[in-house]
């Protein structure tokens, strides 16, 4: 991107209404961003690139900071995506196919 930082990080979670992701550096609070990320949907890669508004930052347990970002655009292809994904569980270990107890589904961030 022409004029931008990237900064890597990691998905924590993602829901219809925004995404947690883990990065290395506080970012400003209630600033848009653009954000680019991948989701494994039925097996398949999907890329998705949005902005979002950094809604809250806190230390990572694990280093680095979570930031909370809410969609600000909906985005139909983005929302039936994440939809896709409800209800299915999280792999915690994806060498051992352990994973995470099934949980409800989470409407914001």
């Amino acid at each position: 991107m022409p004029n931008h930082v990237v900064l890597p990080g990691h998905v924590l979670d993602v829901s219809i209404g925004g995404v947690c992701i883990v990065v290395d550096d506080q970012l400003r609070l209630n600033i848009s961003y653009p954000i680019r990320f991948e989701m494994t949907v039925n097996g398949k890669v999907e890329v998705i690139t949005t902005t979002a508004r950094a809604v809250y930052g806190v230390f990572a347990s694990q280093g680095g900071f979570r930031v909370g970002f809410q969609f600000i655009d909906a985005e139909p292809k983005r929302t039936d995506l994440i939809k896709a994904l409800a209800g299915k569980k999280p792999m915690l270990n994806p060498s051992t196919k352990q994973t995470a107890p099934k949980t409800g589904q989470t409407e914001s961030v």
